[in-house]
C-alpha cells in the first residue's frame, strides 16, 4: 500500500531574475537548479498477518512535517475489520495500535473514516462500529452502526463515547461519522451521516439524514442543522409500511464533510435528493448543499453570540 507525498521546495520567495545587462558572467558561477514541486509515493505499512487488499486508508491529518496521522481500517484473514492508525515522523511510517470497541464483535468490526489534530498530543480519529452490509466471513450479521471517536492524548489512543441518534418506532439507526474539524482541545467537529433502514413493497433501501456533533471539551453533543428535507416519515420506517398516497415522497440529506479555520467559521458541505423515488421508482437529482456555522452579533444583546448553521443550497452563500 503506498501514500502520495508532496515533495516541497524552499518557502522563500524566488530570486528577482537580473536584467540582460546587469546579468553576471557564467564563468566562476553556477546557475541555480530549479526547484519543481512532485508527488512521492511512500510506502505505508500493512499489518502482521494482512494483505493490502484487505487495508485501507481513509483519512490524513498534518499536524507538522515530521507528524502526520493516517486512519482507515484492516481486516485480518477470517475476521472482522478493524480500526487502523498510522504515524509518519518524517522519515517512515509506523502502526500504532488503536482500540476495537467491545460492541465490535456483534456488530461486524470497526472502522476508522478521518482524523484531525490540535497538536502532537491532542489527535481525534472519528468513524463507525459495525457493518454496513452483511460481511462475507462465515458468520451474519445485521447490518447496523454507531459512532466512533478516538482521541490520542500523546501516549495512547482511547475510546471516547459519542451520542447515536435514537431509535424511532422500533427501527434503529446506523450511525457513521466520515470527518472530523479540529479548532482546539475544547472545540472539536465531526459530521456523518445516519440512515435509516426502510423496508416496504418488498424493497430495501435506507434514507440519510445529517449527523454533526461538537466536542467541547468535556463531552460529545449531537448538534441540530437545518434539513431542507424532513426525515423519513413513520409509514416508511415501518416494515411493510403504507403510503398515505400514491405520490408520497421520502427525502435524503447527507452532510459527510466539516472543516473550520475558527471557533466562528466552521463549514459542513454535503446534498440532498428530494424524492428517493420509493413510490415512482424514478428518483430524483441529488442537489448540492452547505451550511456554515459562523459568530453573529446581536443588537442590543450581552455580546457576540453564534446564530444556528445557516443553510446555503447549490453551493450559493447567503446570512
Amino acid at each position: 500500500m503506498g501514500i502520495l507525498l508532496l515533495a516541497g521546495c524552499s518557502s522563500s520567495p524566488p530570486a528577482r531574475t537580473p536584467s540582460p545587462s546587469s546579468a553576471p558572467s557564467r564563468s566562476g558561477s553556477s546557475a541555480a537548479k530549479a526547484c519543481v514541486q512532485s508527488w512521492q509515493s511512500t510506502d505505508a505499512l500493512v499489518p502482521s498477518g494482512d494483505t493490502a487488499a484487505s487495508t485501507d486508508l481513509s483519512g490524513v491529518s498534518v499536524i507538522s512535517p515530521a507528524d502526520v496521522w493516517a486512519v482507515g481500517s484492516t481486516s485480518p484473514a477470517g475476521k472482522i475489520q478493524q480500526g487502523l492508525a498510522e504515524r509518519w515522523n518524517g522519515t517512515s511510517w509506523s502502526i500504532v495500535p488503536v482500540p476495537d470497541p467491545s460492541s465490535a464483535a456483534s456488530l461486524g468490526g470497526d472502522q476508522l473514516t478521518a482524523v484531525a489534530g490540535v497538536s502532537q498530543d491532542d489527535v481525534w480519529a472519528v468513524g463507525y462500529i459495525g457493518a454496513m452490509a452483511p460481511p462475507t466471513l462465515g458468520t451474519s450479521f445485521t447490518p447496523a452502526a454507531q459512532t466512533l471517536t478516538e482521541h490520542w492524548n500523546g501516549t495512547s489512543w482511547s475510546i471516547v463515547n459519542a451520542p447515536d441518534v435514537a431509535a424511532r418506532d422500533g427501527v434503529e439507526p446506523w450511525d457513521v461519522l466520515t470527518s472530523v474539524a479540529a479548532i482546539s482541545s475544547d472545540d472539536i467537529w465531526a459530521a456523518g451521516i445516519t440512515e435509516w433502514p426502510l423496508t416496504f413493497n418488498s424493497e430495501n433501501q435506507v434514507a440519510a439524514q445529517p449527523l454533526v456533533e461538537h466536542w467541547n471539551g468535556s463531552y460529545w453533543a449531537i448538534v441540530t442543522v437545518p434539513d431542507p428535507e424532513p426525515s423519513p416519515p413513520d409509514w416508511a420506517l415501518a416494515s411493510g409500511g403504507v403510503p398515505p398516497s400514491a405520490t408520497a415522497t421520502v427525502a435524503s440529506v447527507a452532510l459527510p464533510g466539516v472543516a473550520g479555520i475558527s471557533p466562528d467559521d466552521v463549514w459542513l458541505v454535503g446534498g440532498y435528493e428530494p424524492d428517493m423515488g420509493v413510490q415512482t421508482y424514478s428518483p430524483g437529482p441529488w442537489e448540492t448543499l452547505t451550511e456554515h456555522w459562523l459568530r453573529h452579533d446581536v443588537v442590543g444583546g450581552p455580546g457576540p453570540r453564534r446564530h444556528p448553521l445557516r443553510t446555503s443550497l447549490r453551493g450559493e452563500h447567503g446570512c
